[in-house]
């Protein structure tokens, strides 16, 4: 036999009211989402020895906290959405710059002596090679799925000495700026996991995250992109229970309240099945 719950106009207005100001959030709510518990011991169970992260720290730690401007990092379509991440000449001296000081130049050898140069490291090979060589030769590669979603995959990742430095973040971060969006789902590496709960408190982003019966996705918007962001946030309006917009984003896009009365809708319903 079914319960009749009876509620007066006073009690069913204060339900409303809490469902709507439950919504109204600075950020994403990542509570219960695949970002809710990134794993932080990721770089703790790694030999950190001979790497850049014990000379320098998170080189880019602050990527995540201010608005930054390009860093000079270019993407070559290699076609079917692969691309290659080249850095501007000069990126190992000014982020990650050594100076050879000391009598025999050590690993640097006696002509840099008294220099200024990328900082040196000796790969796993033995071989002695500064930070634009290491990357150069690494051959670092990103993929994007493609429109609507753009979700992106960091296809080999980067070399163990450079893990650490917040260079993947970077990365990240730039890549996302080019395409105009990108978009991660609960199918991600710790790594990923990690940067992506980074990426929607980014000042440089909106975000947006989408629950669905078949798949959750995170998206992050470039807010200097010239893509049209109502349209890339309609586009992807498909397998959804709810969607949660970050406060800056319905702000400057007001239009877009109009999916965030399905996300009411969604949790009368919990609240109701609860009573």
């Amino acid at each position: 036999m079914k319960r009749i719950i009876r509620l007066t106009e006073g009690e069913l207005v204060k339900l409303i009211k809490r469902v709507i100001n439950e919504g109204e959030i600075d950020e994403i709510d990542i509570e219960g989402t695949y970002l809710e518990k990134p794993n932080t011991d990721y770089y703790r169970k790694k030999h950190l020895d001979d790497t850049f992260v014990k000379d320098y720290g998170n080189v880019f730690k602050d990527e995540p906290i201010t608005r930054s401007e390009p860093y000079g990092l270019k993407f070559i379509n290699k076609g079917k959405n692969l691309y290659d991440v080249k850095f501007p000449p000069n990126f190992g001296i000014r982020h990650f710059p050594s100076r050879v000081n000391f009598e025999d130049g050590g690993l640097y050898g006696n002509e840099h002596y008294g220099l200024e140069i990328p900082a040196m490291k000796k790969t796993n090979r033995g071989i002695i090679k500064n930070v634009d060589e290491i990357l150069n030769d690494w051959g670092v590669v990103i993929e994007t799925e493609g429109e609507p979603r753009n979700r992106i995959h960091f296809i080999g990742g980067l070399p163990s000495i450079l893990m650490g430095t917040g260079l993947g973040y970077l990365i990240y971060q730039e890549f996302i700026k080019y395409l105009g969006w990108g978009s991660s789902t609960s199918n991600v590496s710790a790594e990923s996991q990690r940067i992506w709960t980074k990426l929607i408190k980014d000042p440089d982003f909106y975000s947006f995250y989408i629950d669905g019966e078949t798949s959750s996705r995170i998206f992050a918007i470039y807010k200097g992109t010239d893509k049209d962001i109502v349209k890339i946030v309609d586009d992807n309006y498909n397998d959804v229970n709810f969607i949660k917009f970050d406060k800056d984003l319905l702000n400057d896009y007001p239009e877009l309240i109009k999916y965030k009365k399905n996300w009411c809708i969604y949790k009368l319903k919990k609240l109701w099945k609860k009573l």
